[in-house]
C-alpha cells in the first residue's frame, strides 16, 4: 500500500480479505520536482509480520528505493498522515504571514529571508495557497486522529481544553 491511509486501515484490510503479506510504503512523491523528489526518494517502510518485511523488503531493494525501517505498520500509516498536516500547517502558515506583510506593506521575501537567519527557522516560499487533494484531507485525518485519541468531539472542546490549562 502506497496510498495516505487513516492509522490502522492496512492492518483491518489484511483481516478482511485475509491477506497474510501487507506492507505500507507511503510515497513521497513531489510533482514540483520529480527528478530529485520521485519515486527513489528515502521512504517509510512499515509490515504487518516479519514475514511481510522480509518479503517487502526484497521487493523495495530490487526497485533501488531506500527505507526508513519503522517497527509496526501502524507507525508508517501515522508518518504520512503526520507529514502531509506538518506541510498544511506550514503552508497555511507561510500564506497568512505573506497576507499580513502585505497589508502592512512589508516585503514578505525580506521578512521571509530575515526569518530564515534563525538556527530553527525555515519558513517556505510564499506560493498559490494550498492546493491538491492530499494535504487538505490529511489535516483533517490528522485532527480526526488527534480528537478521537484525545476524546474530544469537536475543535472548539479543544479550545475549551487549552483555555483551562492557561488558567492553571
Amino acid at each position: 500500500m502506497e496510498s495516505t491511509v487513516p492509522v490502522g486501515i492496512c492492518r483491518k484490510l489484511a483481516e478482511k480479505f485475509g491477506l497474510p503479506i501487507f506492507v505500507h510504503v507511503p510515497h513521497r512523491y513531489w510533482r514540483g520536482d520529480p527528478i530529485n523528489f520521485g519515486v527513489k526518494v528515502l521512504r517509510v517502510f512499515g509490515a504487518l509480520t516479519s514475514q511481510s518485511s522480509a518479503i517487502g523488503l526484497d521487493f523495495y531493494k530490487k526497485l533501488e528505493i531506500p527505507l526508513h525501517i519503522v517497527p509496526k505498520i501502524e507507525i508508517a500509516e501515522m508518518c504520512k498522515i503526520a507529514e502531509n498536516a506538518h506541510t498544511y500547517v506550514r503552508i497555511a502558515f507561510v500564506e497568512g504571514l505573506r497576507m499580513t506583510c502585505e497589508d502592512l506593506g512589508l516585503d514578505f521575501n525580506k521578512v521571509r529571508d530575515a526569518c530564515n537567519t534563525k538556527w530553527n527557522v525555515d519558513l517556505y516560499e510564499a506560493r498559490d495557497d494550498i492546493w491538491g487533494y492530499c494535504l487538505p484531507k490529511d489535516i483533517r485525518r490528522a485532527r480526526e486522529q488527534f480528537e478521537q485519541t484525545l476524546g474530544i468531539k469537536e475543535s472548539s472542546d479543544l479550545r475549551k481544553q487549552i483555555q483551562c490549562l492557561k488558567i492553571l
